[in-house]
């Protein structure tokens, strides 16, 4: 029997994501995001944190390579992938990746930062504005 492996998943970077080569040439861009869900413990509300490593591929990996960063709200769409290993000290190590076909960028803080950047705050201004001098009528 046939089954389905496909997932979506909307949630901001940790951080910046990693591009690479790989030893064949191929391009892999690898980063985490952040999801959250709410739980009631006693009397309050708490929010959980669950992390997805992600890993696109060629195209995909190049373009989220030059527009992603860390905070931005991104969405990704994929299938889920088992991936084991022996590490340094022989433990056996596995992880669960989504390897994406595709993604979105939702919202950028890039852009969020470059807007701040450009919209002086009202103390810098008035200050500029109260050591230009003023003209005669």
């Amino acid at each position: 029997m046939q089954g389905i492996n496909k997932v979506i998943i909307m949630g901001r970077l940790g951080k910046d994501p990693e591009l690479r080569q790989t030893a064949q040439g191929r391009a892999m861009c690898r980063f985490s995001i952040a999801t959250g869900r709410n739980r009631r413990q006693g009397d309050q509300w708490v929010e959980d944190t669950d992390w997805h490593d992600v890993v696109l591929w060629e195209e995909q990996a190049e373009r989220a390579g030059r527009v992603l960063g860390r905070g931005d709200l991104c969405s990704v769409e994929g299938r889920l992938s088992p991936r084991s290993w022996d590490d340094a000290k022989g433990q056996r190590r596995r992880v669960v990746e989504v390897v994406a076909n595709r993604f979105d960028l939702v919202y950028s803080n890039r852009r969020r930062r470059e807007e701040q950047a450009q919209v002086p705050d009202a103390a810098a201004q008035a200050r500029s504005e109260a050591a230009m001098p003023s003209e005669p009528f």
